[in-house]
């Protein structure tokens, strides 16, 4: 706002993402700031429409806002070429969770519903990589532990360049996230790369998650291990059905995710604004 003051820049755009009206406004400074942006930006593009009318209820002109998702790079982000054979024939089944090890994630609903599901298929092999870090990664750890799991689930930290291999290596991802009184999924780049890689994705229905999966996902309701054993049942045990949400998965990313599909959106306002 102080380089359009100043006239460094013409026209102020803002990207949002915040999905909860009003929220952290106790923080010193913020309610102040807010206020300002709201009237002094000249556009804002909302990552999703939950955001949108999160701006709608702070004050925001609603002419004065596009829904514009993130997106991922679907060249970056792809299948990997041997999914559909692999899915017909082998019986080892690869469950992959991306994301912050902290509760409010779903993973410890992960390694529970994990820890139920390999009891149920004993003449399957599964297995469970967990990818990420976070303040509760000890935490995780002994549960896993506790149910005698460490021969099963991979706990490990990848660097950004090497995750579209991991999601390549996975049958099926679960990132099951949960919300609370400050925080719910704001738009969850995982499910927009897990769906591009061409992964069954199970998910919840909290936050803005929805938004990105649409139909073409599994949703659980939020803190659910009940929801998330059945889903993960009905893939392991039928080939087709995950063949056929792969296909699902992809078609919408090239769709509705892609980077192409951003910025021609992104585009359109921009010439507008100028």
């Amino acid at each position: 706002m102080n380089a359009k003051r100043k006239g460094n820049v013409k026209k102020v755009i803002i990207t949002v993402l915040e999905n909860i009206p009003f929220n952290n406004e106790g923080i010193w400074g913020r309610k102040k700031f807010k206020k300002r942006t709201l009237s002094e930006a000249d556009y804002f593009i909302a990552a999703t429409f939950d955001a949108k009318l999160a701006l709608i209820k702070e004050g925001a002109d609603e002419e004065k806002i596009s829904v514009i998702g993130l997106s991922v790079d679907t060249s970056m982000f792809f299948p990997d070429k041997n999914y559909i054979s692999k899915q017909k024939t082998s019986k080892d089944i690869n469950i992959l969770f991306v994301g912050r090890i902290e509760k409010f994630k779903g993973v410890f609903d992960v390694v529970a519903s994990f820890n139920q599901v390999v009891k149920k298929f004993p003449d399957k092999k599964i297995s469970l990589t967990l990818v990420g870090k976070g303040s509760e990664e000890n935490q995780l750890l002994n549960k896993i532990r506790e149910y005698g799991l460490d021969n099963k689930v991979l706990l490990k930290n990848v660097k950004y360049g090497n995750i579209p291999d991991q999601y390549r290596k996975a049958d099926i991802f679960v990132g099951p996230s949960k919300e609370d009184k400050y925080w719910k999924e704001q738009f969850g780049m995982v499910f927009a790369e897990a769906m591009a890689s061409g992964l069954p994705v199970i998910t919840s229905a909290s936050g803005s998650i929805k938004e990105v999966v649409g139909k073409d996902a599994f949703l659980v309701k939020p803190g659910n291990v009940g929801e998330i054993i059945k889903c993960l049942s009905d893939l392991i045990e039928n080939s087709a059905k995950r063949i056929e949400y792969s296909k699902k998965s992809r078609k919408r990313a090239e769709k509705y995710l892609s980077n192409k599909v951003a910025a021609d959106k992104l585009d359109v306002v921009y010439k507008k604004l100028l």
